[in-house]
């Protein structure tokens, strides 16, 4: 699940606003399809992406991007969130978290977040989108 939702989040790099132009992200199709936890460890964005924009963020932001992929049993996103529900990973993890106690679920979570925090970058989850572009 943790390897899918790496894939899946990579795969939602947005394009830019016209739909001719490319993707903000310099990977092909196959190497979005391979990425791992050293893409989200790596802070030389400019291998990953042609443009961006970044910020320092800081503990609660981490929370609230991990809260947002990795949402606690009862707890939904807004019916106009993007990209979420088109993401495999996230379709599992409602499913499992949906047929398993809540402590379990903590329990799970908790393991995510000391691997989400190993990473060293990650999108600004808004509750509406993954990747946000203003």
């Amino acid at each position: 699940l943790w390897r899918q939702f790496l894939v899946d989040v990579t795969a939602k790099v947005p394009n830019r606003r016209s739909s001719f132009e490319s993707s903000y992200c310099v990977l092909s199709k196959v190497q979005r399809s391979r990425v791992n936890e050293d893409i989200y460890r790596n802070l030389n964005l400019r291998e990953y992406f042609n443009d961006c924009l970044y910020r320092t963020a800081t503990k609660a932001d981490w929370e609230s991007s991990f809260d947002k992929c990795w949402p606690q049993k009862g707890k939904y996103l807004p019916l106009n969130a993007q990209n979420y529900t088109q993401m495999k990973y996230y379709r599992s993890w409602g499913t499992l978290i949906g047929r398993s106690e809540a402590t379990l679920v903590e329990e799970m979570r908790q393991s995510l977040y000391k691997r989400f925090l190993k990473l060293k970058w990650f999108p600004n989850a808004q509750n509406d989108r993954l990747w946000p572009t203003k």
